[in-house]
């Protein structure tokens, strides 16, 4: 499964479980390019790119991860 399927898997998972209730998803630079926001796009979904400085190596927690925001 390519990255672009993956990212429609997820964003259809994610948007069933949730009743269509996300709107914006941060996600790492893995998922950088249009395929990615192409796939998110379809179920309604935009995807930010949380980018990390390049100076910093190894483990580092990104900032504005699983953020719930009640409606």
């Amino acid at each position: 499964m390519g990255g672009r399927e993956r990212v429609a898997a997820l964003a259809e998972a994610v948007q069933e479980a949730t009743g269509d209730l996300v709107e914006l998803v941060d996600v790492d630079q893995g998922y950088t390019g249009p395929d990615a926001e192409i796939a998110a796009d379809d179920e309604g979904i935009d995807l930010e790119v949380v980018k990390l400085p390049e100076a910093k190596r190894g483990f580092v927690l990104l900032p504005r991860r699983w953020i719930s925001v009640d409606t």
